[in-house]
C-alpha cells in the first residue's frame, strides 16, 4: 500500500453489516480470497457467510472453533471443511472490518501479522463507511 494511500470499507454483502477493507487503487484481499473461494468451494463460502451472520445477529458462533478472540479487537473467523478458509476482522460500531483472509493452516501465523498491520493501519488512517 503506497505512503498516499487512504483506507475506505464497502459493504461486502447486502443483508449484513459486514464491511470489506479497500485501498484507494481498490484493491480488497478479503474479498478476493473470498470470491475466488465461491467459485471454487460454495460449500465453504456458504458456511463462512452462515456464521458472519450469526456472529453479527446473535454474538459468537456456537462452534468455538470457528471464532476465535486474537487479541486487540482482532477476532479470527474459521471454516475447516470442507475446505480451509480464515478471516480476520474487527468489530466496529458500523459492522465487522474484514482485514485480511487465509486458505491454510501452514501460513496462519503469517496471515494474522498481516491481519495486525492491515488492522493498525485502518485505525491510524481511519476508514470511511459508506
Amino acid at each position: 500500500m503506497s505512503e498516499g494511500s487512504r483506507l475506505r470499507a464497502r459493504r461486502g454483502f447486502g443483508h449484513t453489516r459486514i464491511w470489506w477493507l479497500f485501498n484507494d487503487n481498490g484493491n480488497c484481499q478479503p474479498a478476493s480470497v473470498f470470491a475466488a473461494l465461491r467459485e471454487r468451494n460454495k460449500a465453504t463460502f456458504d458456511k463462512m457467510l452462515a456464521i458472519l451472520d450469526y456472529t453479527e445477529r446473535a454474538g459468537p458462533p456456537p462452534y468455538p472453533n470457528q471464532y476465535k478472540p486474537l487479541g486487540a479487537g482482532l477476532f479470527e473467523f474459521k471454516v475447516s471443511k470442507p475446505a480451509m478458509l480464515r478471516l480476520y476482522a474487527e468489530a466496529t460500531k458500523s459492522g465487522w472490518l474484514i482485514v485480511y483472509a487465509g486458505t491454510s493452516k501452514k501460513g496462519q501465523s503469517h496471515d494474522i501479522e498481516e491481519a495486525r498491520k492491515r488492522q493498525r493501519e485502518a485505525r491510524e488512517r481511519g476508514c470511511d463507511f459508506e
